[in-house]
């Protein structure tokens, strides 16, 4: 790590192990202070012992650092990292440059996962000679709970077509980066990162993650907790110029990588603006293809965007 690295973060509790870790778990925390203990509890508890946790303090203004500081001390496995705020992408490629693991995952500091998550995981990549396993998603809103993704079986995906198919939800998106783990040299080899700066930076991460693994395996019994938060950028229903333009600029570069590499994506993935014409017909744009319908719903035309 160079100088200039240095200067970005700074790790206030590294330890040394002989072992290399099977999987390291990348946690990037912003003013999460009453999320972040349970977050870390169960990955603490995890039945796959042979972790590393590196949990990165991005600058929070409220207790995060000082509670993430208190648990790795009682945990020789937890990396806790403090820095100056640099927002989620930017710290998860700055925990992508530390992991020492074979495999590496993601986890929100708002979220947790069930005790034998890893473990599960692992163990169905090891055997399967899988870049990535992936699991359920069960998504916790303030009044019930639902699955965004849910696998009564477990399959295998070496396809880009049936990658994709795999790893989508019923809406047709695939950008879940936090409820799998994936082969370090995947990420690593192949310079996959998150876009600095922008928010839906899991968009792109996810499309070439997914083209560039060998297959990919789904794992059942076992669930990532999704925890809805009315004040994150993504759920918040406030109209932001920067939100609208980051959607913009991660569809049309997801419509590009998918397009010169004839990748067919999900019909609602080829779109990033939506408005009414007038009451009925509703319009929608993409980089490569419009559409016209009735109602939202009924196609009147589509036809391509010659660039």
């Amino acid at each position: 790590m160079n100088n200039g690295e240095k200067n970005n973060f700074d790790i206030k509790s590294e330890k040394n192990s002989n072992a290399t870790p099977q999987i390291s778990i990348i946690i990037p925390a912003y003013n999460a202070e009453n999320y972040i203990e349970k977050c870390l509890k169960s990955l603490i508890n995890q039945t796959l012992k042979n972790i590393e946790i590196i949990a990165i303090n991005d600058g929070s203004s409220d207790k995060t650092g000082e509670i993430i500081t208190q648990i790795a001390n009682s945990d020789k496995r937890i990396h806790a990292i403090m820095q100056k705020n640099q927002g989620v992408a930017s710290t998860r490629n700055n925990g992508i440059k530390l992991a020492k693991g074979e495999y590496i995952s993601f986890v929100d500091s708002d979220d947790y996962v069930d005790h034998d998550f890893f473990e599960k995981l692992y163990d169905a990549a090891q055997k399967n000679n899988c870049d990535i396993a992936s699991a359920s998603i069960l998504k916790h809103k303030k009044n019930h709970t639902r699955y965004n993704l849910l696998y009564k079986k477990s399959l295998i995906a070496d396809s880009v077509q049936s990658k994709i198919k795999l790893c989508r939800d019923k809406k047709q998106r695939f950008f879940y980066v936090w409820n799998k783990i994936y082969r370090t040299s995947l990420i690593k080899d192949n310079h996959i990162s998150f876009p600095d700066g922008r928010i839906f930076e899991d968009v792109i991460f996810s499309m070439k993650a997914i083209y560039y693994a060998n297959k990919i395996i789904s794992v059942t019994n076992t669930n990532y907790h999704y925890i809805e938060n009315s004040n994150s950028i993504i759920n918040s229903k406030t109209k932001n110029e920067k939100k609208q333009q980051d959607l913009i600029t991660a569809y049309s570069e997801l419509q590009d990588f998918a397009k010169n590499r004839n990748i067919k994506l999900p019909e609602r993935l080829n779109y990033y603006l939506s408005c009414w014409k007038n009451p009925f017909i509703k319009i929608y744009k993409g980089k490569y293809k419009q559409k016209m319908t009735l109602f939202g719903i009924l196609p009147v035309y589509k036809k391509s965007v010659n660039l």
